[in-house]
């Protein structure tokens, strides 16, 4: 699969989600683990993206 230029900028890779919420890997996985975020997943070549739009508005409510 191949994503479009208006789906790269819809969707982030781990390490842009680390930092835009400002926390580790680990607790990337934890809030997903949590139910607060969505990981999705492409198979071949293996990648792992989270939403913009969801991690600014868990940017703006998880605790500091």
């Amino acid at each position: 699969m191949v994503m479009t230029d208006e789906q790269q900028s819809e969707y982030v890779d781990v390490k842009e989600a680390c930092r835009i919420l400002g926390v580790s890997r680990a607790s990337l996985d934890k809030y997903v683990r949590d139910g607060m975020l969505t990981r999705y997943e492409m198979r071949a070549p293996h990648r792992t993206f989270y939403k913009r739009a969801a991690l600014e508005a868990l940017k703006r409510i998880k605790p500091k």
